[in-house]
Order: structure tokens, then C-alpha cells, then sequence
């Protein structure tokens, strides 16, 4: 079994009326693939202006003969309707585990392209994450999903304010009856890829001196002897902000945590 990401363009395809769960559709293709077949898992690809995964399906017929302008013709099954939060280029873009699939690249124009199993079973997962009601290919193992990363931080800062409430007698009993050995979870984070030349211009204009309190940076690196200062984006990059000099500013660890704590 096969995984392929089968395109089409928002202008010729009414995606919201054609993807009806357990229907099927005749698509076409001047360049069908050799190594397809019946049972092969699909994702429905929707492509410019829109750019985004919106659905699921299933490979029904890969030779349905010829239409009058000579492309070969195929036949899918929807698994899903649209899905109610679609996977965007950028977002697919940002995910190592998928970054490198050929419908993401810039030029392909044909209606059918491959997925490594690795490729198909990512995206699945990618998919599954954001649309949990759409788990159809069971024999795909989800991972476990757990909380976000500044949801755990700000769980935690609230349970130390509550901590802090209690008695001293009873923080020492809780202390004692706590694991000495914390417990270890997996978490999964985005992370964007900032630009180096940003945060250099940022740093070199700052020239060791942070730009909020104007003091030196406390201390300079062990690696290069360079003043410590941190590159911190005034409109945060998770917010639409630019990765962009004027956007950016070069603080102390103190500052730097007064601007998201404080």
C-alpha cells in the first residue's frame, strides 16, 4: 500500500461538495503513476490560492480509460468530508518529518504525487492531530499526545503559587511524600526557523549593551567571548510578528524575562 497526495485546483473543484464520506469520483491525470494500485491511501491536496490538505480518501480504480482531451482517468473514494481545520504549506513546511515531500516543492504541477511510507504516515499523524474525529487508518499508531509545552510551564508556575500558600509544615510533609526522581514526558514543539542575519544585526547593533535596562550584558560566552545578550521579538513570531530587526531587540536574561513575566 501506497501513499499519494492527489491535487486540484480550488477554481475547478467545488472541494465542499465533491468530498462526501463514502462517495467516489472519477479524477484525471496526463502523468499517471506506474507503481500505484487499488487500496493506495490518499490525501487530497487543494492546491493555489489555498495550499492546504482538506481531506482523506482511498484509491478505488487506477485505469479507467481515456477522456476526450487524452489524459487517463482514475476513480478515488472520499473517506472524509473537508476537514474542519486544514493543514497549511506553511505549517506542513515547518514539520522535519514532512518538509521534504515533493507536493511541497515549488513546480510540480502533476494531479498525482508519491509519499514515502514515512512521508504518508507523518502526515496522517499531522493531520489526525489537528482533526481527531477523522482516525480512519487504525493501523496507524498516534502518538500520545501531551500538553503543549507552555501550558506544562504555566501549570507548574501555578501550582508553585499554590505551594507557596500553604503552611511550612505542610509543604515539608508534601516534600517528603514527592518522588525524589521526577517524572519524564515526551512533549512536541514548533519551533521557527529565525534568521541568523536578524539576530546577528541585532546583536552587533546592541554592541553588548542590553536595550531596555542600558546595562553590559552580565557576562560574556565561554564559546567566542561575545557579550550575552538575548534577541527577543517585540510582536512574538507566534502572534505574526516579523522575523525583522525593527521587530527584534537585544536584552539581559533579566529583561528578557521582565517582557514575558512581568
Amino acid at each position: 500500500m501506497n501513499y499519494w497526495v492527489v491535487r486540484g485546483k480550488p477554481s475547478e473543484n467545488p472541494f465542499d461538495d465533491m468530498l462526501v464520506p463514502n462517495t467516489s469520483q472519477v479524477w484525471r491525470t496526463a502523468r499517471p503513476p506506474k507503481s500505484w494500485s487499488k487500496g493506495d491511501r490518499l490525501f487530497f491536496w487543494a492546491s493555489s490560492p489555498v495550499k492546504c490538505i482538506i481531506g482523506l480518501g482511498e484509491l478505488k480504480n487506477t485505469t479507467m480509460g481515456m477522456n476526450e482531451f487524452g489524459d487517463s482517468t482514475f476513480k478515488v473514494e472520499y473517506l472524509t468530508p473537508v476537514i474542519p481545520n486544514p493543514l497549511s504549506i506553511n505549517k506542513l513546511r515547518a514539520s522535519s518529518a514532512i518538509n521534504d515531500a515533493s507536493f511541497l516543492k515549488v513546480g510540480p504541477t502533476q494531479t498525482v504525487l508519491p509519499l514515502t511510507q514515512k512521508q504518508g504516515t507523518a502526515l496522517y499523524r499531522i493531520v489526525i492531530s489537528d482533526n481527531p474525529k477523522f482516525h480512519i487508518w487504525k493501523d496507524i499508531g498516534l502518538i500520545n499526545p501531551q500538553p503543549p509545552v507552555v501550558s506544562l510551564e504555566k501549570d507548574f508556575n501555578e501550582k508553585v503559587l499554590q505551594a507557596r500558600s500553604l503552611s511550612s509544615e505542610e509543604r515539608r510533609k508534601r516534600i517528603s511524600a514527592s518522588q525524589k526522581i521526577p517524572q519524564k514526558i515526551e512533549t512536541t514543539t514548533t519551533t521557527f526557523l529565525r534568521s541568523p542575519y536578524v539576530v546577528a544585526e541585532v546583536l552587533l547593533r546592541a554592541d553588548g549593551v542590553c536595550e531596555r535596562c542600558k546595562r553590559p550584558a552580565p557576562f560574556k560566552r565561554a564559546s567566542d567571548g561575545t557579550p550575552y545578550l538575548e534577541v527577543h521579538h517585540k510582536k512574538r513570531l507566534a502572534d505574526g510578528g516579523e522575523d525583522s530587526v525593527r521587530n527584534a531587540l537585544a536584552l539581559c536574561p533579566n529583561c528578557h524575562r521582565y517582557t514575558h513575566f512581568a
